[in-house]
């Protein structure tokens, strides 16, 4: 039997009293208890209510167990993004890099870039954290695991590109690929975000 429109509201506000902050998280609950219930309705013969209460009642400990509200570093997420890296369309924005390089080592303008590309990245990061925090938080307020998640992928890089690239120091061959391999990252990090929130506008927001 079908829960209908009503039932998932019900295990939605459930859920969001139980602290379950997070839309994503709260969606992939939400599929998992709809599932458990309909199938109790179907072989006990017994009314929404009376399924959700009954399956609850034995499994609300171990469901909410996977509310994440953890900051710390996720391998999961890092591993996730380094799959990303991998794969053939974003290898062939790598290459594309290093033959733009190429064609552009005596350009005075990506001199400059490279040059003083430290404070640039610096500004990026900024600015998407603004966004994020702005967009999802003020506009929409609504919370999305995965896409704050991100967020210490962004971090690392932030670390990687203050501490590894000094834009006083020199700048020569291995200075300058050092900075591609970085703007690859980078690059990767804002596609692989815009990948999360076009899966968080698939989810039903209304309802969520």
């Amino acid at each position: 039997m079908k829960l209908n429109k009503e039932n998932i509201v019900f295990i939605n506000n459930y859920l969001q009293k139980h602290d379950v902050v997070f839309v994503d998280i709260r969606a992939e609950m939400i599929d998992h208890i709809a599932s458990a219930v309909e199938d109790k309705m179907d072989k006990e013969a017994i009314d929404f209510y009376d399924a959700f209460k009954s399956y609850m009642i034995i499994n609300r400990k171990d469901i909410l167990k996977g509310n994440k509200h953890s900051w710390s570093y996720s391998l999961t997420e890092i591993k996730k993004f380094a799959l990303f890296l991998v794969k053939p369309k974003m290898l062939s924005i790598l290459m594309i890099l290093f033959m733009s390089s190429k064609l552009l080592t005596y350009n005075k303008g990506f001199i400059y870039f490279m040059e003083h590309s430290s404070h640039y990245f610096f500004y990026l990061v900024i600015f998407i954290t603004l966004i994020q925090f702005g967009y999802f938080w003020l506009i929409l307020k609504k919370r999305f695991y995965y896409i704050e998640k991100n967020g210490q992928i962004l971090a690392i890089l932030y670390w990687i590109n203050l501490i590894f690239f000094d834009p006083f120091g020199d700048t020569d061959t291995t200075y300058y690929y050092g900075r591609l391999v970085f703007s690859y990252l980078f690059i990767g990090y804002i596609l692989f975000s815009i990948i999360h929130v076009r899966n968080f506008f698939k989810l039903k927001l209304n309802t969520l």
